[in-house]
């Protein structure tokens, strides 16, 4: 999605100020509506991808701003508020690993979804993890 920040400026839209330049987070754009729900933030994605797409993958990460931190097969960036991993695997494994997710509220228990191949844990605690099965080749 892409915000204009005049859309931001103009004061019949009701947005809250700017808390630093180029502000257009979530809490700007969107209905507070998300706060009566249990999943509030996407805060890591992990991905399993071919060292090629890793390498060019961290230029753009570099270039928005991310820090970076490297280990021999994988690439950690984070902009503070989303981490993204990428591993590095034969293109045949690459596919998604798992989300993880921070709650609104604590879960007291854990709760356990299975969505086809991957499966989806709700607490116990702040947060939440979706994680997925490599396909089946």
């Amino acid at each position: 999605m892409e915000c204009l920040p005049s859309f931001f400026d103009d004061l019949r839209t009701g947005k809250k100020p700017a808390r630093y330049p180029g502000d257009i987070s979530r809490e700007r754009y969107q209905s507070n509506a998300y706060a009566d729900r249990l999943m509030r933030d996407v805060v890591a994605v992990e991905i399993a991808a071919p060292a090629a797409d890793i390498r060019m993958a961290e230029s753009l990460f570099v270039a928005a701003g991310f820090d970076i931190r490297r280990t021999p097969n994988s690439l950690e960036a984070s902009d503070g508020t989303t981490t993204v991993i990428l591993d590095a695997v034969p293109q045949v494994q690459a596919g998604w690993r798992r989300i993880v997710f921070s709650l609104n509220r604590p879960s007291l228990d854990a709760h356990v979804e299975h969505i086809g191949r991957s499966v989806l844990v709700v607490g116990p605690g702040n947060h939440a993890v979706w994680s997925f099965s490599a396909p089946n080749r």
